[in-house]
């Protein structure tokens, strides 16, 4: 089972390739650079030892949305000036997304763009922080406020790495798959359809992962030529995101994105674009995958996050907003796939799921 292609995108192009046991292919693309650093998830130690290769730098690190910041970026940036690391250097990352995407933003600036390889080893990264060009840090708990857009000259998907994966790193990957479906693609997952996946079965791994990949690329590829479009696969990440930042980080992004995807789609309902019947569907189908406790804060804590939302255009919180399965509210002119709601019903939505405190003064 293997799977390559190139993607080309407004800015730049990347090679895919997506099957079992990639080290040779991993090792032939990497022969020509003179030098590699390895920036990579210090629970892979073993792994990166045993590369057929010995990287020029190798810089471990603890998982997790507190590496992503500009501290880290600066002091792993200083370690390569301190090895004298060269423009003609690639750097490989292994990990989950937040090894990715800080990896991927040190590429881009370092001597002013250096190649970059990256080997996902979680489901989630490899159908969504490997996928698309975006890397970044946090500021406080502003998630992503700072990055670029940057292709990979190569990403390396190995499903191999999923078999030592717990429940729960499977789970978070599952929802990015689910969330595929809703927008318009990738399959149309229910959740008595989830087992094979969570089981790890061979075939259903690959194929599954080929066809969301393949999708989130479709969607990357077309916003040069569909302004905006790439705002789909940020439904349930606004409310997401919020949860992670009230959370200090300590609910995963799978998790969060799951619970935030089934908030956005309550709101949805509770505009009258969503029935309550592809409500329910979709509250079950994502809530297979939920083994996190909701997060409860004051309204004003949530508003604060809510504001800093990238997309936010006025005093309206942004929101990705479902019709049906498989397709979202485009607006009036089908021409938006983000639209501001009111904060008001925003607040009423997460009041009536029992995500707000009973401290209503806040």
């Amino acid at each position: 089972m293997l799977e390559q292609f190139v993607s080309t995108t407004s800015f730049g192009k990347t090679a895919y390739t997506i099957g079992f046991a990639l080290t040779d292919t991993l090792v032939e693309r990497l022969s020509f650079y003179p030098e590699i650093v390895c920036i990579y998830d210090r629970n892979l130690t073993t792994f990166v030892s045993q590369l057929p290769f010995r990287p020029t730098l190798t810089i471990p690190l603890e998982g997790g949305e507190k590496i992503k910041s500009r501290e880290m970026k600066a002091q792993i940036e200083d370690t390569m000036v301190a090895h004298a690391i060269g423009s003609s250097a690639a750097i490989l990352a292994i990990g989950g997304g937040t090894i990715l995407d800080l990896a991927a933003f040190i590429a881009c600036t370092y001597c002013r763009g250096i190649a970059l390889h990256l080997l996902p080893t979680t489901l989630l990264a490899m159908c969504d922080a490997s996928i698309g060009g975006k890397n970044g840090v946090n500021v406080g708990a502003v998630k992503n406020w700072i990055g670029t857009l940057y292709a990979p000259t190569a990403v390396y998907i190995d499903p191999t790495f999923l078999y030592s994966l717990p429940l729960v790193e499977m789970q978070n990957g599952v929802v990015e798959m689910c969330k595929h479906s809703w927008i318009g693609g990738a399959g149309c997952y229910k959740a008595e359809d989830l087992s094979p996946l969570l089981a790890k079965e061979p075939h259903v791994l690959f194929s599954s992962v080929v066809a969301n990949v393949r999708f989130k690329v479709a969607v990357v590829e077309q916003e040069g030529k569909t302004p905006g479009v790439r705002h789909l696969l940020n439904f349930g990440h606004t409310i997401g995101h919020a949860l992670e930042s009230l959370s200090d980080w300590s609910v995963p992004h799978g998790q969060a994105v799951a619970q935030g995807m089934v908030v956005e789609a309550a709101i949805a309902r509770a505009l009258g674009l969503f029935s309550d019947s592809s409500f329910e569907e979709l509250a079950a189908m994502v809530g297979a995958s939920i083994s996190t406790p909701k997060r409860v804060a004051p309204w004003r804590q949530w508003q604060s996050l809510l504001l800093k939302d990238k997309k936010r255009v006025g005093d309206d919180i942004p929101l990705v907003l479902l019709q049906e399965k498989g397709k979202v509210y485009l607006g009036p002119q089908a021409d938006r796939y983000c639209h501001g709601v009111a904060q008001e019903k925003v607040r009423e939505v997460l009041d009536a799921m029992s995500f707000l405190s009973d401290d209503r003064s806040c």
